[in-house]
């Protein structure tokens, strides 16, 4: 009498992968990846992240490791180390190569069910190599300078809510954070960065997505922002239908872009699955979207008169391969001489 049988039935879910891929973007070109990555290695709760990648503009080697439980509070403790190569010509962006090695320890604490703080300190050795685009004075200074320790802290917090990780269809994810390169360090600057995105049923099967990104650096003590530091936008992970990392001031004795202190990015898009249009398919998903968003060069500099906005059409696809993502866009504010691309494609993106 004092016993009862539970009948528990259990769904377990992946933790691990080794991967090895072929992809493709216009953004960075085309790339080669290999990696491992375990969510639970040797049974321990621990996280391993290890991967390799070398496309036409980025080769990176990284390595990271978290204990997502030190003590039954649920607090975490992170390390990791990484060894990038980015060929900033290869992005549409200033020409310039840097090589950056750095180790990084990290501390997370969970503040709600979904939300969490962190802090990071990270020690980076820099190594620039500077092209003869580069013309503003505190461009000039940073090619021809010694520096090289690059000591920063940073603080996070995330807040996700979201109810799936491609195709979610309810919920929203905030992310704050604050990056502040130390005085102990070469260089002074700070990078503030924030994002929000929410999802919302509506109309039976649809899903409103509405989402916001606002980002801002500058130096201090008499520093500037490294200009690789900078903020770039435009493309498919921006505003569509405008060129990679295109948006904002450019040289002018190249035409590329220089990037900028503060950035402010919006979209609102409607999905609905590919039924509609009679295709069967859960992992497939239709929308129609609004992008607007501008580029400062410097803060000071901030004026809605740089405002660019493009609307279209996306199809979000889920292969076994990763996600795919297709975008038709039409530029509805631009100005002269400004670069347009209608048709965007991605390997790994969502609606």
């Amino acid at each position: 009498n004092d016993k009862i049988d539970l009948l528990i039935n259990v769904i377990e879910q992946k933790t691990g992968e080794i991967s090895f891929g072929l992809s493709h973007s216009n953004a960075t070109g085309a790339a080669v990846t290999a990696g491992i990555s375990q969510n639970n290695i040797l049974g321990t709760g621990n996280t391993l992240d290890a991967r390799i990648s070398n496309s036409e503009a980025i080769e990176e080697l990284s390595f990271y490791f978290k204990n997502s439980h030190i003590n039954n509070q649920g607090h975490s403790l992170s390390y990791g180390f990484t060894d990038k190569t980015t060929n900033a010509s290869d992005l549409d962006a200033s020409n310039y190569v840097l090589d950056e090695s750095g180790f990084s320890l990290g501390y997370g604490v969970p503040v709600a069910d979904t939300a969490n703080i962190s802090a990071e300190l990270k020690l980076s050795d820099i190594n620039l190599i500077c092209g003869s685009s580069l013309r503003t004075v505190d461009e000039i200074a940073q090619c021809n300078s010694n520096d090289s320790s690059d000591l920063t802290t940073t603080f996070t917090y995330v807040n996700n809510s979201l109810n799936d990780f491609y195709f979610p269809t309810d919920g929203t994810r905030n992310i704050l954070k604050t990056t502040i390169g130390l005085p102990l360090g070469d260089f002074k600057y700070y990078r503030f960065e924030s994002s929000y995105v929410d999802y919302e049923p509506v109309l039976n099967d649809k899903i409103l997505k509405i989402s916001s990104r606002f980002n801002t650096g500058a130096g201090y003590g008499g520093d500037d922002l490294p200009f690789y530091k900078r903020f770039y936008e435009g493309g498919s992970s921006s505003v569509r239908g405008f060129d990679f990392n295109s948006l904002g001031a450019k040289y002018t004795s190249t035409g590329k872009p220089k990037g900028g202190e503060l950035s402010w990015i919006n979209s609102l898009a409607i999905g609905a699955p590919s039924k509609f249009v009679g295709i069967d398919n859960d992992n497939m998903r239709i929308s129609l979207f609004a992008d607007g968003g501008l580029i400062s060069e410097k803060q000071s500099s901030f004026d809605l008169n740089d405002f660019r906005a493009s609307s279209g059409l996306a199809l979000s696809w889920l292969t076994p391969i990763g996600p795919i993502g297709v975008h038709y866009a039409i530029p509805l504010l631009k100005k002269a001489g400004d670069a347009t691309s209608s048709f965007q494609f991605e390997l790994g993106t969502s609606f």
